[in-house]
C-alpha cells in the first residue's frame, strides 16, 4: 500500500509539472531502483521516484531518458497477465465456496478461515501491484553529465547532512520502515524489498481498517466446534490479542513517532544528533552492583531503540515508542502462532458435515 501511495504520489507530481506520460508502471518502476544514474565521477545508486522527478525538474537529467514506453516496462516484467488471473479466480472460488457451505450450514473450517485471511491479502496485493512490474533485474542505465557533488553543492544545507542510502536522501523526506539485516553498503546498490514509504492520514485510516478486517476473520470461529473446553477459550484468546495488537500498534506509531516528536519540535530546540561511540564506554561501571546492572538495561535499551547494523542515528525511535510496538508484535505474533497451531490440530476431530461438499444445484433457485 505505501508503495502504491508513493507510485501515486509520483504521477502526480509529474502530471503537475505536464508530463503526462509518467505512469503509474513508471512509478513503481523508479521506486524499485529500475533507474540507476551514470555520474562523471563514477558514482552509481538506485533512484526513487521522487528522486528523479527531482533531477529531472532541475535539468540534470533529460526526461527522455526516463520517459521509457510501456512496451519496455513490459518486456522487464517477469509475471504475465493470465497467471494473475488466473490466481484470482481461484482465489475467489475457494471463497464462494466457503460461503456456500455457510449457506447450507455445513462446518467450515479454522483453517478454512485463516485461509480467506491469506485471500484478503493477496487480492489487495493483486489490486495494490496491479501496474507493478515483477522480478525486475536489470536497471536501465541513464547518463548524467554533471558531477554528483555539483548537484550537492546546489541543492543547499539541507544535502550537506551525512546520508545513510543515497546522496540524494535529502530529496526523498519522510519516515520509511525498513528492516536491516547485515552490514549495509553505502550508497546502497539495491532498493530493499521491506522498504515501506510513509503513508498519508487519509491511506493509514485505510490501512488500519484492512488490518482489523485481516485480524478479525477468524472470530468468525468465535462458536466453532472444539474437540476439548480448553482450545476454544485459547481461541477467543488469541483472537481478542490479534484484534488488540493492531490498535496497541498504531496507537503507539502515531504517537511516539508523529505526535510526540511535533509537540517536541514546538516546546524545545532538538537536541544535539553528533553521535558519540565512546560514551557508553565512558559511562560503564567498573565491577559489578547496581550500577554495572543498570549499565546493562540501559545497554539493551539502546539496542531495541535502535537495531541498525551501522547505529545510523536516524533510526533512533524513542523508547516509550518502541516498548509498546514490540510488546504489540509479540502478542500477535504469539496470538497468531497459536491459531495456525490450532488450525491443523483441530482436524483430528472434525464435525461430520466438514466431510460433505456443496450442493450447488440447491443453490439454483427452481420455479
Amino acid at each position: 500500500m505505501g508503495q502504491w501511495a508513493s507510485a501515486r504520489c509520483s504521477v502526480e507530481q509529474f502530471c503537475k509539472s505536464s508530463r503526462l506520460n509518467w505512469m503509474m508502471k513508471h512509478a513503481f518502476l523508479a521506486d524499485m531502483g529500475g533507474f540507476v544514474p551514470c555520474t562523471p565521477n563514477n558514482i552509481s545508486f538506485p533512484l526513487d521516484a521522487k528522486q528523479v522527478h527531482y533531477l529531472v525538474e532541475k535539468k540534470y537529467l533529460p526526461y527522455s531518458e526516463v520517459a521509457i514506453s510501456k512496451e519496455t516496462i513490459a518486456d522487464k516484467n517477469k509475471r504475465e497477465g493470465m497467471v494473475r488471473f488466473i490466481t484470482v479466480c481461484q482465489t475467489l472460488w475457494f471463497a464462494l465456496n466457503c460461503i456456500a457451505r455457510a449457506v447450507q450450514g455445513l462446518a467450515i473450517t479454522t483453517l478454512e478461515l485463516t485461509t480467506i485471511g491469506f485471500i484478503i491479502c493477496t487480492l489487495a496485493t493483486f489490486y495494490f501491484w496491479a501496474q507493478k512490474p515483477s522480478d525486475v533485474t536489470t536497471a536501465i542505465m541513464i547518463e548524467i553529465d554533471i558531477p554528483m557533488s555539483e548537484i550537492l553543492i546546489r541543492a543547499g544545507n539541507n544535502a550537506q547532512r551525512p546520508y545513510s542510502h543515497t546522496p540524494l536522501d535529502f530529496v526523498t523526506i519522510g519516515r520509511y520502515v525498513h528492516l536491516p539485516f547485515g552490514p549495509k553498503k553505502i550508497p546502497i546498490e539495491r532498493i530493499p524489498n521491506d522498504n515501506f514509504p510513509e503513508l498519508s492520514p487519509r491511506m493509514m485510516v485505510l490501512l488500519v481498517l484492512f488490518q482489523c478486517i485481516y485480524a478479525s476473520i477468524n472470530v468468525i470461529g468465535w462458536n466453532f466446534t472444539f474437540p476439548t473446553p480448553m482450545e476454544p477459550l485459547l481461541w477467543r484468546i488469541s483472537n481478542v490479542m490479534m484484534l488488540g495488537s493492531v490498535f496497541v500498534y498504531r496507537a503507539a506509531d502515531t504517537t511516539g513517532f508523529r505526535i510526540l516528536p511535533a509537540l517536541k519540535r514546538r516546546t524545545s530546540q532538538a537536541p544535539s544528533t553528533e553521535p558519540d561511540p565512546e560514551k557508553a564506554l565512558r559511562h560503564k561501571p567498573r565491577g559489578g552492583g547496581i550500577g554495572y546492572l543498570s549499565w546493562v538495561i540501559q545497554r539493551i535499551a539502546d539496542a531495541f531503540r535502535n537495531n541498525s547494523p551501522d547505529n545510523d542515528l536516524h533510526l533512533t525511535v524513542p523508547f516509550k515508542a518502541i516498548f509498546p510496538v514490540y510488546f504489540a508484535v509479540i502478542a500477535y505474533c504469539s496470538a497468531r502462532a497459536y491459531i495456525l497451531l490450532e488450525d491443523f490440530v483441530i482436524l483430528r476431530a472434525l464435525p461430520p458435515s466438514a466431510f460433505e461438499s456443496v450442493s450447488w444445484t440447491g443453490l439454483i433457485p427452481h420455479y
